[in-house]
């Protein structure tokens, strides 16, 4: 229990956020590992409750766990290709044009590959940024860092993304105007 602004004891209920957090434990690398990672960073925080943002004090100290465990780069691919496999299925489901699902999907399995090769702090802002709507304040918390910083490694994450993506012609337009 800790003490807010008002000198009010408040309750640290984060069962809310199990989900988001086993989820984005799975998207770093941990799929059958994911909710034992989880249930540590719960036993964490309850044990020494945080004085602040408790969302991004587990994000963090399930970022720290997978980084610790040595499984954020190692079982990336382990994880996600089962995910790809099924995401190339549905866009083959629900697009009419078969060329243009087989576009979507080959596109899709290189954000995924290009994702996997970012280093860890890069990967998991871009994943809380994206996928999870994390704010700069908030990612910077949760990844122990400032809110540039955290901007920063999205922003590079998504160049190095945006990079692999590109094809030679796009790579030169890219060149002459200046942009990343």
């Amino acid at each position: 229990m800790s003490v807010d602004a008002n000198g009010s004891e408040r309750v640290f209920d984060p069962a809310g956020w199990r989900d988001e957090l086993v989820s984005f434990a799975r998207r770093m690398g941990a799929a059958g590992d994911a909710e034992d990672i989880v249930q540590e960073a719960f036993v964490r925080a309850i044990a020494r409750p945080p004085e602040r943002s408790p969302r991004a004090y587990l994000y963090r100290t399930v970022l720290h766990l997978l980084m610790d465990r040595g499984r954020a780069t190692a079982r990336w691919a382990t994880a996600r290709s089962g995910a790809v496999e099924r995401r190339r299925a549905e866009v083959r489901e629900t697009t009419a044009d078969p060329a243009a699902a087989a576009e979507r999907s080959e596109t899709i399995a290189a954000a995924w590959r290009a994702a996997r090769e970012l280093p860890a702090k890069q990967r998991a802002a871009l994943l809380l940024r994206v996928r999870d709507d994390m704010s700069y304040e908030e990612l910077a918390e949760a990844l122990e860092t400032t809110a540039a910083t955290a901007r920063q490694y999205v922003y590079l994450a998504a160049r190095t993304v945006r990079r692999a993506l590109a094809t030679p012609a796009d790579e030169d337009g890219a060149e002459q105007d200046g942009r990343p």
